[in-house]
């Protein structure tokens, strides 16, 4: 009885150790901004910084609060946003092009904003 359950148990793990792992587990979003160096158009890529970013057909892309395309980007302006890292591939996920609009203030500028307030009292 109890090599049956051995078996069995080492079965169940060399059955679960060979289930490929989900897609979605392992795509974790990680945040970029910067200057925009270079756009290629045609490759669907802009370099931000040192790094090469890819647009796919799932990426989201705006300017001034408004829905955008890569030809909506210019170089030197400020990029910001998330992308996933597919086997070396930096996949856009969301990028805003400029600066963020009025009402997306950074957590430490609300911060400074209200105290800024609480002084003049």
């Amino acid at each position: 009885m109890m090599k049956l359950l051995a078996a069995g148990l080492v079965a169940a793990f060399v059955a679960g150790a060979s289930l490929p792992v989900n897609a979605q587990e392992k795509e974790r979003k990680m945040p970029f901004n910067g200057k925009i160096v270079s756009v290629d158009k045609s490759a669907k890529s802009l370099v931000i910084g040192k790094r090469t970013f890819h647009v796919t057909a799932q990426s989201e892309i705006t300017k001034q609060g408004k829905a955008a395309t890569l030809d909506d980007a210019q170089i030197g302006e400020m990029a910001g946003g998330s992308f996933v890292d597919k086997e070396g591939k930096l996949e856009i996920v969301k990028v805003r092009f400029g600066p963020k609009p009025e009402g997306e203030a950074v957590a430490g500028e609300k911060k400074e904003e209200k105290e800024a307030g609480s002084k003049k009292k």
